[in-house]
Protein backbone atom coordinates (compact mmCIF):
# COMPACT_ATOMS: atom_id res chain seq x y z
CA UNK A 1 0.00 0.00 0.00
CA UNK A 2 1.27 3.55 -0.89
CA UNK A 3 1.54 5.08 2.71
CA UNK A 4 3.27 2.30 4.01
CA UNK A 5 5.86 3.07 1.89
CA UNK A 6 5.35 6.72 3.31
CA UNK A 7 5.26 5.59 6.69
CA UNK A 8 8.51 3.33 6.48
CA UNK A 9 10.35 6.52 5.41
CA UNK A 10 9.30 8.92 8.40
CA UNK A 11 6.03 10.15 6.16
CA UNK A 12 7.75 11.36 3.45
CA UNK A 13 4.96 11.28 0.51
CA UNK A 14 6.36 12.90 -1.28
CA UNK A 15 8.71 10.29 -2.64
CA UNK A 16 6.04 8.43 -3.85
CA UNK A 17 4.94 9.32 -7.71
CA UNK A 18 2.21 11.50 -8.48
CA UNK A 19 0.52 8.53 -10.43
CA UNK A 20 0.74 6.39 -7.14
CA UNK A 21 -0.28 9.39 -4.23
CA UNK A 22 -3.23 9.85 -6.87
CA UNK A 23 -4.33 6.33 -6.63
CA UNK A 24 -3.17 5.85 -2.94
CA UNK A 25 -5.95 8.96 -2.79
CA UNK A 26 -8.57 7.46 -4.90
CA UNK A 27 -8.92 4.48 -2.46
CA UNK A 28 -9.92 7.07 0.24
CA UNK A 29 -13.26 5.64 0.51
CA UNK A 30 -12.45 2.20 1.31
CA UNK A 31 -10.01 3.32 4.08
CA UNK A 32 -12.99 5.18 5.73
CA UNK A 33 -15.56 2.65 5.31
CA UNK A 34 -12.99 0.49 7.07
CA UNK A 35 -12.33 2.85 9.63
CA UNK A 36 -16.22 3.14 10.74
CA UNK A 37 -16.22 -0.98 10.55
CA UNK A 38 -13.26 -1.44 13.08
CA UNK A 39 -14.87 1.34 15.48
CA UNK A 40 -18.32 0.06 14.95
CA UNK A 41 -17.11 -3.25 16.09
CA UNK A 42 -14.87 -2.09 19.16
CA UNK A 43 -11.37 -3.44 17.85
CA UNK A 44 -9.57 -1.08 19.63
CA UNK A 45 -10.91 -1.56 22.79
CA UNK A 46 -10.47 -5.02 22.50
CA UNK A 47 -6.50 -4.15 21.16
CA UNK A 48 -5.81 -2.09 24.43
CA UNK A 49 -5.48 -5.49 26.78
CA UNK A 50 -2.34 -6.49 24.17
CA UNK A 51 -2.33 -7.56 20.49
CA UNK A 52 -4.91 -10.45 18.98
CA UNK A 53 -4.67 -12.56 16.31
CA UNK A 54 -7.45 -12.01 13.06
CA UNK A 55 -9.17 -15.30 14.73
CA UNK A 56 -9.60 -14.31 18.60
CA UNK A 57 -11.03 -10.65 16.79
CA UNK A 58 -13.54 -12.09 14.97
CA UNK A 59 -14.63 -14.18 17.49
CA UNK A 60 -15.20 -11.71 20.00
CA UNK A 61 -16.52 -9.61 17.46
CA UNK A 62 -18.63 -12.09 16.26
CA UNK A 63 -17.32 -11.57 12.73
CA UNK A 64 -16.01 -13.65 9.68
CA UNK A 65 -12.09 -14.31 10.00
CA UNK A 66 -10.82 -13.84 7.21
CA UNK A 67 -12.66 -10.72 6.40
CA UNK A 68 -11.83 -9.29 9.63
CA UNK A 69 -8.03 -9.62 8.65
CA UNK A 70 -8.51 -8.59 5.04
CA UNK A 71 -9.75 -5.06 7.41
CA UNK A 72 -6.87 -5.26 9.92
CA UNK A 73 -4.32 -5.71 7.15
CA UNK A 74 -5.81 -2.44 5.15
CA UNK A 75 -5.83 -0.60 8.23
CA UNK A 76 -2.51 -1.52 9.28
CA UNK A 77 -1.01 -0.73 6.09
CA UNK A 78 -1.96 3.38 6.92
CA UNK A 79 -0.49 3.02 10.72
CA UNK A 80 -4.08 2.14 12.23
CA UNK A 81 -3.08 -1.05 13.34
CA UNK A 82 0.17 -3.34 13.56
CA UNK A 83 0.54 -6.82 12.16
CA UNK A 84 3.22 -7.60 14.73
CA UNK A 85 3.34 -10.84 13.29
CA UNK A 86 1.54 -12.87 10.48
CA UNK A 87 -2.46 -12.57 11.67
CA UNK A 88 -1.26 -11.18 14.55
CA UNK A 89 -2.54 -7.23 15.44
CA UNK A 90 -1.34 -4.64 17.68
CA UNK A 91 -2.99 -0.56 18.82
CA UNK A 92 -0.55 2.08 17.42
CA UNK A 93 -1.27 5.54 18.10
CA UNK A 94 -3.91 6.20 15.55
CA UNK A 95 -5.57 3.07 16.32
CA UNK A 96 -5.88 4.86 19.92
CA UNK A 97 -8.55 7.37 18.08
CA UNK A 98 -10.68 4.29 17.66
CA UNK A 99 -11.03 3.41 21.30
CA UNK A 100 -14.14 4.38 23.77
CA UNK A 101 -13.92 7.33 26.08
CA UNK A 102 -10.60 8.56 25.68
CA UNK A 103 -10.08 12.30 25.22
CA UNK A 104 -8.79 11.92 21.69
CA UNK A 105 -11.36 9.26 20.72
CA UNK A 106 -12.86 9.70 17.43
CA UNK A 107 -14.98 6.74 17.55
CA UNK A 108 -18.42 7.95 17.08
CA UNK A 109 -17.55 10.16 14.48
CA UNK A 110 -16.17 7.10 12.84
CA UNK A 111 -18.89 4.75 13.60
CA UNK A 112 -21.57 8.12 12.06
CA UNK A 113 -19.30 8.44 8.76
CA UNK A 114 -19.99 4.43 8.05
CA UNK A 115 -24.10 5.45 8.13
CA UNK A 116 -25.72 4.80 4.58
CA UNK A 117 -26.85 8.61 4.67
CA UNK A 118 -22.82 9.27 4.25
CA UNK A 119 -22.84 6.70 0.99
CA UNK A 120 -26.05 7.80 -0.63
CA UNK A 121 -24.69 11.30 -0.41
CA UNK A 122 -21.64 10.78 -1.93
CA UNK A 123 -23.04 9.09 -4.46
CA UNK A 124 -25.00 11.82 -5.93
CA UNK A 125 -21.94 14.15 -5.44
CA UNK A 126 -22.60 15.09 -9.34
CA UNK A 127 -25.64 16.12 -8.70
CA UNK A 128 -24.69 19.18 -6.27
CA UNK A 129 -21.49 20.18 -8.44
CA UNK A 130 -23.78 21.05 -11.38
CA UNK A 131 -26.63 22.83 -9.36
CA UNK A 132 -24.94 24.26 -6.24
CA UNK A 133 -27.81 22.26 -4.42
CA UNK A 134 -27.70 20.28 -1.32
CA UNK A 135 -26.87 16.11 -2.42
CA UNK A 136 -27.37 15.35 0.94
CA UNK A 137 -31.05 16.49 0.97
CA UNK A 138 -31.58 14.94 -2.33
CA UNK A 139 -30.36 11.56 -1.41
CA UNK A 140 -31.67 11.10 1.95
CA UNK A 141 -35.08 13.40 2.04
CA UNK A 142 -34.27 15.67 4.20
CA UNK A 143 -32.05 18.66 5.23
CA UNK A 144 -28.90 17.33 7.27
CA UNK A 145 -30.47 17.98 10.64
CA UNK A 146 -34.07 17.46 10.03
CA UNK A 147 -32.66 14.03 8.95
CA UNK A 148 -30.82 13.44 11.92
CA UNK A 149 -33.90 14.34 13.91
CA UNK A 150 -36.69 12.15 11.89
CA UNK A 151 -33.41 8.95 12.12
CA UNK A 152 -32.58 9.23 16.09
CA UNK A 153 -30.76 5.70 15.19
CA UNK A 154 -28.35 7.65 13.15
CA UNK A 155 -28.83 11.46 14.49
CA UNK A 156 -27.19 9.29 17.90
CA UNK A 157 -24.07 9.69 16.70
CA UNK A 158 -23.71 13.32 16.67
CA UNK A 159 -24.80 13.41 20.54
CA UNK A 160 -21.51 11.08 21.43
CA UNK A 161 -19.00 12.67 19.97
CA UNK A 162 -17.62 13.54 23.44
CA UNK A 163 -18.43 17.14 23.86
CA UNK A 164 -16.73 17.99 20.05
CA UNK A 165 -18.06 18.66 16.27
CA UNK A 166 -21.61 19.07 18.28
CA UNK A 167 -24.34 20.68 15.66
CA UNK A 168 -24.56 24.36 16.93
CA UNK A 169 -27.85 24.48 15.50
CA UNK A 170 -26.87 27.26 13.22
CA UNK A 171 -27.81 26.64 9.77
CA UNK A 172 -25.85 28.94 7.69
CA UNK A 173 -23.64 28.14 4.85
CA UNK A 174 -23.61 26.35 1.58
CA UNK A 175 -22.93 22.56 1.65
CA UNK A 176 -20.19 20.80 0.29
CA UNK A 177 -22.57 18.12 -1.19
Amino acid sequence: MPLRFAIERDGVWSELTPPTQVLFLSQAVLITRALSLAAEIGIADLLVAGPQNAEELARSTSSDPQALYRVLRLLGSVGVFSEIEPGRFALTPLGGCLRTGTPESLRSWLRMSGLPMWYRTIAEAMYSLKTGESTFERANGAEFFDYLAAHPDEGGGIQRLDGRLRPSGRRSGRPIL
